[in-house]
C-alpha cells in the first residue's frame, strides 16, 4: 500500500502542533482542522477533515509526521510511502502561512494536478481538491507551482536474470506537486 508523502523544507517559521484522530488512520500530506484539546492533554489537539461549515473560515493544518517506521530488516520499512499515522496516536501538523511552500505526493490531491492550477478543500476529505482557478469562498487556497519526480529506478535480483525471473528493474519514482500557500483562514 502506498501512502502520502510530504516534504516540509520550505515551511520554516510555521508553527507545529500535535494532533490526534481517534477513529481514522491519517496519511502524511493530509489537510486537517484542529479542534479542542484532547481530554487530559495540554498539547494534543483533536483533528478531523474539514466540514462544509468550516470550509469558508477555518484554517487547516498539514499533517507531516516523521516516518518513524524506518527499520533495517526490510527495504519496504525504509520507504516513506509505507508510513501512515495510526488512529489514536499523536502526530505532527504544520500551520500553513501565505507564501510558504511544501511538496506533496500527487496521490494526496483529488483531480489532475498541473502547474498553475489551484488547490482548495473538499468537505469531509483529508485530500486537497485541484481546480483550474482559485476556489471562491474557501479559507484555504494554494497554488501548484511545479510538478516533479523524486527517486530513481534500480535493479534487483541476480546478474543475468530478467524481470519475472527473480530480477529486473524496480521503478522507484514518485510524482510530487510543489504547493505555495496563497491564504489560510
Amino acid at each position: 500500500m502506498s501512502y502520502g508523502v510530504v516534504h516540509t523544507t520550505n515551511l520554516s517559521g510555521c508553527d507545529c502542533y500535535s494532533a490526534i484522530n481517534e477513529t481514522t488512520d491519517i496519511e502524511n500530506g493530509s489537510l486537517v482542522v484542529l479542534g479542542d484539546l484532547k481530554d487530559g492533554e495540554r498539547d494534543i489537539y483533536l483533528c478531523d477533515a474539514p466540514t462544509a461549515a468550516q470550509l469558508a473560515a477555518t484554517p487547516v493544518h498539514l499533517v507531516a509526521h516523521p516516518a518513524w517506521k524506518y527499520e533495517d530488516h526490510s527495504v519496504t520499512c525504509q520507504n516513506e510511502d509505507e508510513f501512515i499515522n495510526k488512529k489514536g496516536k499523536p502526530f505532527r501538523t504544520y500551520e500553513l502561512k501565505p507564501f510558504k511552500r511544501y511538496r506533496v505526493s500527487v496521490d494526496m490531491l483529488e483531480g489532475t494536478p498541473a502547474k498553475n492550477h489551484y488547490i482548495g478543500l473538499k468537505a469531509g476529505s483529508f485530500k486537497a481538491l485541484v481546480s483550474e482557478k482559485a476556489p471562491a469562498g474557501s479559507a484555504f487556497v494554494a497554488q501548484i507551482i511545479a510538478l516533479d519526480s523524486v527517486g530513481f529506478d534500480h535493479a534487483v535480483g541476480s546478474g543475468g536474470k530478467v524481470s519475472g525471473d527473480s530480477g529486473g528493474v524496480v521503478v522507484n519514482k514518485h510524482q510530487f506537486a510543489v504547493i505555495k500557500i496563497v491564504k489560510n483562514g
